[in-house]
């Protein structure tokens, strides 16, 4: 664990985590938390599909562990940044923490053990954010297996959206955004499917409201990012394409429009943005 230092390049670590598996290579993410002091989440694989998170603290100490449930295949989402709390899927179980570790399972995933709640989203990454009436807290469970799924902050489900079919947005990426009018209150999800079909769906209904197709398979998975490209007040998607292509993607009169395309000459997956003049 490391603390950047001013004009330092090789700040010294402030403690070292034997951790007890291996961390998972796509869930072993490390979530920060805390206004005093930061706290670490990592998930770890134990076998070929079984998983474990634990939480460290900023000097390496365990604060819990569990050797029972893990994110897979997605990182976990933290659902608030002062205590603490996660939100997990693993396999399908979506499995909510508290800052103690304690876990309460609000989904099965194919499963009849919570009623009403086997036919959602599974292998999703929770993405949360102000996206309900007022700024309230919503989870948006996607991309995933078989549905998209918008949950409030205490895991109820309040959308669910199935797919063309079990494995249509299979790994697929995402990013949330306020793509639609200057000062509009209304929030989207853009994916990026796996077929090249990026599709734009309203977070209060889960329900697409355009799609474009991009004619090129996706580099599979291709991570979508959203900001202000243009200046004008309003969010873009923007992806990148197995065949070279930056993409960045706006809204106009309810459908898609392409702002630009960028050829960078190799297969793109991975892709952030940031501001860097302030």
């Amino acid at each position: 664990i490391y603390r950047p230092e001013p004009g330092r390049n090789d700040p010294a670590p402030l403690a070292s985590v034997t951790l007890p598996h291996e961390p998972f290579r796509s869930a072993g993410m490390i979530l920060p938390w805390g206004a005093t002091e930061p706290r670490f989440y990592v998930g770890m694989k134990t076998g070929v599909h079984t998983c474990a998170g634990a939480v460290y603290d900023a000097r390496g100490n365990e604060v819990w562990l569990d050797e029972k449930n893990g994110p897979y295949p997605r990182p976990a989402g933290v659902l608030d940044l002062q205590r603490g709390t996660l939100i997990v899927d693993d396999h399908g179980k979506h499995l909510l923490y508290d800052a103690e570790g304690g876990k309460r399972m609000i989904a099965h995933g194919w499963g009849h053990s919570i009623p009403g709640r086997g036919d959602g989203a599974k292998y999703a990454l929770p993405i949360i954010g102000p996206f309900g009436t007022d700024g309230a807290t919503r989870i948006a469970m996607s991309p995933g297996l078989e549905a998209l799924e918008i949950l409030d902050a205490s895991g109820s489900r309040l959308a669910r959206t199935p797919y063309g079919g079990i494995y249509e947005r299979e790994w697929c990426g995402s990013a949330v955004a306020r793509i639609r009018s200057i000062g509009t209150s209304e929030w989207d999800l853009g994916m990026l499917a796996k077929d090249g079909i990026f599709h734009c769906a309203d977070l209060t209904t889960g329900q697409t409201r355009w799609s474009f197709d991009t004619k090129v398979e996706s580099a599979y998975p291709a991570r979508v990012a959203s900001g202000d490209i243009d200046g004008d007040g309003r969010d873009n998607f923007v992806t990148g394409l197995s065949d070279g292509q930056l993409l960045p993607l706006d809204e106009r009169d309810g459908k898609s429009s392409v702002l630009c395309r960028t050829e960078l000459g190799a297969a793109i997956r991975d892709g952030i943005m940031a501001h860097l003049d302030d």
